[in-house]
């Protein structure tokens, strides 16, 4: 007859972070559950969302509208369009309404570009004083997936495909009709150009992800502020479930051209 041999009990852990190790693996929150701890949460998620419903807007303007302009100078300037155009999870007419705010740019955003910090002063003043929205950061985050494009993913492999090389020479050739110069160019360097659709596509692809993810932290904070979360466990519920409703909508790049829209990544193409 054999014997279990008992286990030996290993003794406390002494590690500084013992304690969040020990909570996310019973399945708690990294944090812990306190009123402080639930107020920064939200608190750091609102301050996120204000300049968030930012940058998607100006992400697909730039995708969108100015597109291979050899001087951008002016493409943290969204058009009006672009701050009035709808947020697809908010407002009226949403079909899966995240937040129960206007779908058009955020009032407070609103409030923040016409007088920034230092009063209320020309548009192109604040610009070169950064008293602005930091459109920097947004486009070091589309870098970031730029440079690690190279990592695979449905993505990536579309991008790389004939189809959609098909697709960004037509609006290469479009965008650049009538200026003998850029076209030159083109034919003498025809990666060039295409490489730089490709980042554009990153820069719809992120602004796409954010327009979803700005209502979800509005909604949560002003949930917060009618007393909705019982705790932090709540409000990560409610995030999570808030990203899956929205996970299934379509990641695409149309580019308008002399009124033409130029579908360089056909919604039809299935990307989420």
């Amino acid at each position: 007859m054999t014997t279990a041999t008992p286990a030996t009990a290993l003794p406390p852990s002494t590690h500084p972070f013992a304690e969040v190790v020990q909570r996310l693996e019973a399945g708690g929150s990294m944090l812990p559950d306190t009123p402080e701890n639930l107020m920064q949460i939200i608190g750091i998620y609102k301050a996120y969302a204000v300049p968030m419903d930012f940058y998607w807007r100006d992400l697909l303007y730039i995708a969108e509208r100015v597109f291979l302009d050899p001087l951008p100078a002016f493409k943290y300037f969204p058009s009006q369009e672009y701050l009035d155009l709808p947020n697809s999870y908010a407002g009226d007419d949403s079909k899966l309404r995240i937040w129960r705010g206007p779908a058009t740019a955020h009032p407070e955003l609103l409030a923040f570009m016409e007088k920034g910090e230092a009063g209320k002063l020309p548009k192109l003043l604040h610009h070169l004083w950064h008293d602005r929205i930091n459109m920097e950061f947004a486009e070091a985050c589309m870098d970031a997936m730029f440079w690690h494009q190279g990592m695979g993913g449905r993505f990536y492999d579309y991008l790389e495909s004939d189809a959609y090389k098909a697709n960004a020479e037509r609006a290469i050739l479009a965008y650049f009709k009538g200026n003998p110069l850029m076209l030159g160019l083109h034919k003498l360097f025809p990666e060039m150009f295409l490489e730089q659709v490709r980042k554009l596509s990153y820069y719809a692809n992120l602004g796409l992800f954010w327009e979803v993810m700005a209502p979800v932290f509005f909604e949560m904070s002003d949930i917060y502020d009618e007393g909705g979360f019982s705790g932090v466990p709540a409000a990560m519920d409610f995030l999570v479930n808030g990203i899956f409703a929205v996970a299934g909508r379509p990641i695409y790049h149309h580019v308008y051209i002399g009124g033409e829209c130029i579908e360089i990544i056909p919604k039809s193409e299935g990307f989420t």
